[in-house]
């Protein structure tokens, strides 16, 4: 799909006053690995990629085997 910025708000888990936003962030979607640190790929943070709007969105629910 290519690769776009978008902005984002990387929270901790646990302390939620713990929080950077990141204005302009770039997205590839063809990468399997992330710069920021302790994170996963789009896939561990459950978002995916909305090609026409150009942004992240929520993948759904996740389905429990």
């Amino acid at each position: 799909m290519g690769t776009f910025y978008t902005g984002c708000r990387i929270e901790n888990v646990e302390v939620r006053s713990k929080a950077a936003a990141i204005p302009k962030i770039l997205v590839d979607t063809e990468s399997e690995y992330t710069w920021v640190a302790e994170t996963n790929t789009l896939e561990g943070l459950n978002l995916r990629v909305d090609p026409r709007l150009k942004k992240l969105v929520a993948a759904g629910p996740v389905l429990a085997a």
